[in-house]
């Protein structure tokens, strides 16, 4: 796949994350201190690595260590606190 038609594809992918908001999924009630009216913020990043393996792109994704305190063992984007 050439270098062009791998770039058109990614923007037809992300092109989504540009869309109106959705309504809150069928869960959301069961996580009420991810809807708070005054959430506590703290800068943060993350990198969406996107690697092209023959004819596909990939997400490249990080597994959280066991001994951190929060969402230990977890699968994560690559980043974190500022």
């Amino acid at each position: 796949m050439s270098e062009h038609a791998d770039l058109a594809r990614l923007r037809r992918a992300v092109r989504a994350l540009a869309d109106p908001p959705q309504p809150p999924g069928w869960n959301a009630n069961e996580f009420p201190e991810l809807w708070s009216e005054n959430p506590p913020l703290r800068p943060a990043a993350v990198l969406l690595p996107v690697v092209c393996r023959g004819d596909a792109l990939s997400m490249l994704f990080t597994r959280r260590n066991e001994s951190m305190r929060q969402h230990a063992g977890q699968i994560s984007f690559p980043g974190g606190a500022i």
